[in-house]
């Protein structure tokens, strides 16, 4: 996970010193410039609050600074 990090980059949203929410992205092995977004939760307590959008904004404005072509998620329940 350390290597993945150091590759890619995370987002975690927290509520005074607890974590609640966080998003992990990873170059892509796609030729293109392209991220895949690994990993992204909300604690349960927490859900439906629109916490998930506000990750995924960020993680677009941080891919339109660094010239991303396209972001790549993957959904499972």
């Amino acid at each position: 996970m350390l290597h993945d990090l150091q590759r890619g980059g995370s987002f975690m949203l927290q509520v005074d010193t607890q974590a609640i929410s966080s998003v992990r992205w990873l170059p892509s092995d796609t030729e293109i410039k392209a991220r895949e977004i690994l990993r992204m939760g909300v604690l349960p307590a927490y859900r439906r609050q629109g916490l998930s959008q506000h990750l995924i904004e960020v993680v677009t404005h941080r891919a339109q600074r660094a010239d991303i072509n396209e972001l790549l998620l993957a959904v499972r329940a």
